[in-house]
């Protein structure tokens, strides 16, 4: 049987959709989902339907990459069988925690992220500005991440006196179709600190950048949701197995979150990785 005509395998788990609220639940709709269902021509349809059409779509890559190593069918079947997120899901599977491919996974990481930033005290937050910024590099060498080093002179976290940098390296889907690597960074620093193209010199390229007034929970999410945006729809395409395929085994033990802190806060620790 064709992989087009192909809708399940004998480990294919069916697993039902209940609503649910919360940071994770809007991160899948305004990630995953509205770009995937307008691409579709389903935006009309409620959104776990969209959601199960958007599931569909990544398991017909996931059976491209199980019929071109088949020797690795045990491993690739718990990815098949990821659970996702923003909703109730039985049976309750387990998370296959390949975030470079799998959007459930990547809002996980995403949600942890969030999880890392509304964690700095209110009283830091609500007086501080939440910058964000984004590069993206074009046919990355394996294993090398574009991070800043915490100390680097020169770099945004130290030159800013920030109270938290946490940067992000996604690799994904870019333009022309290659294999691209996101580097998107998250700030919450001092509010009479003035950014400038200045501060990325050390990175030796222009690299755009967004400064919100406060660090508040909605503009954090805000953050997340127009930063973090992937071409889903292009990576789950046939013509797009290759790069689905390379990405997959790319980076396979790197930490791809790392974030450095400068405020006091006993209850809360961060480690690189997390």
């Amino acid at each position: 049987m064709s992989i087009e005509r192909q809708t399940t395998t004998r480990s294919t788990v069916d697993h039902k959709f209940w609503p649910n609220k919360g940071p994770q639940a809007e991160l899948t709709k305004k990630l995953l989902l509205e770009n995937y269902a307008k691409t579709q021509g389903i935006l009309q349809k409620p959104w776990l339907t969209q959601l199960s059409s958007f599931q569909r779509s990544y398991r017909y890559q996931l059976y491209r990459l199980i019929e071109a190593h088949p020797d690795q069918r045990r491993s690739l079947t718990y990815a098949l069988n990821c659970r996702p997120t923003g909703i109730r899901a039985k049976p309750y599977t387990i998370a296959c925690q390949n975030r470079r491919v799998c959007p459930w996974c990547f809002i996980r990481k995403l949600g942890k992220l969030r999880e890392i930033l509304v964690a700095v005290p209110l009283k830091i937050r609500n007086c501080s500005q939440l910058l964000m910024w984004k590069r993206e590099i074009v046919s990355p060498r394996q294993n090398e991440l574009p991070f800043f080093l915490p100390l680097q002179k020169g770099g945004p976290h130290l030159s800013l006196k920030a109270y938290l940098t946490s940067q992000l390296a996604l690799p994904c889907i870019g333009v022309q179709s290659l294999f691209c690597l996101a580097h998107i960074a998250f700030q919450i620093i001092p509010p009479n600190q003035n950014v400038s193209q200045k501060l990325f010199d050390a990175a030796g390229e222009a690299i755009p950048f967004h400064v919100f007034p406060e660090a508040s929970d909605e503009n954090i999410l805000q953050a997340l949701t127009s930063s973090c945006r992937l071409d889903w729809f292009s990576l789950f395409e046939k013509q797009n197995f290759k790069i689905f395929e390379e990405l997959y085994y790319s980076y396979p033990k790197n930490h791809l979150l790392r974030t450095a802190k400068n405020y006091t806060n006993p209850k809360e620790e961060f480690e690189d990785g997390k």
